[in-house]
């Protein structure tokens, strides 16, 4: 980060998963992030480095630089992440797109997405839920692979509107209910709607980097996410 001068993991062999292994310092400031009350399991990786090993200020943004150093020193890097037996490091999710749930539990929602989209027929998923009793997920198609799944199987949808075909929702469900079993109870997605049109970059949701823009997503589709927690009370 160029909000620091000295290094908080190293890698010294290249992995393309896995940012490096933590000083030990950070370690122990990690293990005590992830334990404290009301957090995830997996800790938030804000270590690193206090003030005597010379973290520098947010040029221009001293504000910034208050909010994200806390009073003993520490920078708060606003990465979510967990650490392997072997100390190394992955970063899984930013603790801004957390989603707290109206029982209080925090779920990173990039990990759901992700195994969602390990099956071939879901191109983008956005996972909703911040306030309320259980998550949803905003689903979006692989257009040719859900044509030739349908061919495989000897099903005739409709390729011009296949977020409505009962087929095309009952593969979606089906992901999904898997997709649970490996999921804790209060991260299981219960609700969920196919789109008819992708997230993108020039409708602005979606950053340069593809990430979906969750702010801007869940203000365009509320209405429809609100039909679906109705639905479902």
């Amino acid at each position: 980060m160029t909000e620091r001068s000295s290094q908080s993991a190293l890698a010294k062999a290249f992995n393309t998963s896995k940012v490096g292994v933590m000083h030990p310092p950070i370690m122990e400031k990690a293990t005590e992030s992830a334990s404290s009350p009301n957090s995830l399991a997996a800790m938030f990786c804000a270590q690193a480095k206090r003030y005597q090993d010379k973290v520098l200020y947010r040029f221009r943004d001293l504000i910034a630089s208050q909010e994200a150093i806390d009073a003993a020193g520490w920078l708060h890097t606003g990465d979510v992440g967990a650490a392997d037996g072997e100390g190394f490091l992955r970063v899984t999710d930013r603790k801004k797109d957390l989603i707290v749930s109206s029982g209080g539990k925090k779920v990173a929602p990039q990990r759901l997405e992700n195994l969602l989209k390990e099956d071939s027929l879901i191109s983008q998923a956005v996972i909703v839920g911040d306030g309320k009793p259980h998550l949803s997920a905003l689903i979006t198609l692989d257009r040719k692979r859900v044509l030739e799944r349908a061919a495989e199987q000897g099903v005739d949808v409709d390729p011009d509107h296949l977020a409505d075909q009962p087929w095309v929702q009952n593969q979606v469900r089906q992901i999904i209910q898997r997709t649970n079993k490996q999921l804790a109870p209060f991260e299981a997605i219960r609700n969920f709607s196919v789109l008819d049109k992708h997230f993108t970059v020039d409708n602005e949701e979606l950053t340069p980097t593809l990430k979906p823009r969750r702010q801007i997503i869940v203000e365009r589709y509320k209405k429809l996410i609100e039909d679906l927690y109705r639905k479902a009370s």
